[in-house]
């Protein structure tokens, strides 16, 4: 790519969105993760269009959380469907996202709305909110709403199911 450091990549290919991953080591704890979110930003902003990055990540709590300790681990979408609460649901879009904005994260891929029609399922299984249909599509958007609650793009997954 010709460079050597995120600062460069962003300047010469004027990157428009990042992800973070755990595996990808780029998130160690939420002030390492902080503070490359505003280094990013101000890298981003620095340049001639001034625009900003989007930062995201693919926290859904449960089996996928992307940002560990000490953020908050909530149940996963499995727990939530099981208790039946929307309101837990928005809880913890509302909670959750919240945290990820701390850390300059704005765009999270989830809540997974994945109707678990097959339990065997190895890929989805406790990830999905449940096999109602109308159950799943009311937790979803729940979650959806706590994420928007405080300014965090929610990004419901995965299509075609």
């Amino acid at each position: 790519l010709g460079v050597r450091t995120a600062a460069e990549l962003i300047a010469k290919y004027r990157v428009g969105g990042i992800i973070y991953f755990t595996w990808a080591h780029n998130t160690r704890d939420p002030h390492q993760i902080a503070a490359l979110s505003n280094g990013i930003q101000k890298v981003s902003l620095d340049q001639p269009r001034g625009l900003p990055v989007l930062i995201s990540t693919d926290q859904e709590y449960g089996a996928v959380a992307r940002v560990g300790k000490p953020a908050t681990l909530f149940p996963g979408a499995m727990a939530l469907g099981a208790g039946g609460s929307r309101e837990d649901a928005r809880t913890v879009g509302r909670l959750g996202g919240a945290e990820l904005r701390a850390l300059g994260i704005r765009q999270d891929y989830s809540p997974v709305a994945d109707v678990n029609v097959n339990p065997a399922n190895p890929v989805i299984g406790v990830r999905s909110f449940g096999a109602d249909p109308d159950a799943v599509a009311g937790l979803v958007t729940a979650e959806v709403k706590g994420y928007q609650s405080v300014g965090v793009a929610a990004t419901a997954k995965h299509f075609p199911g």
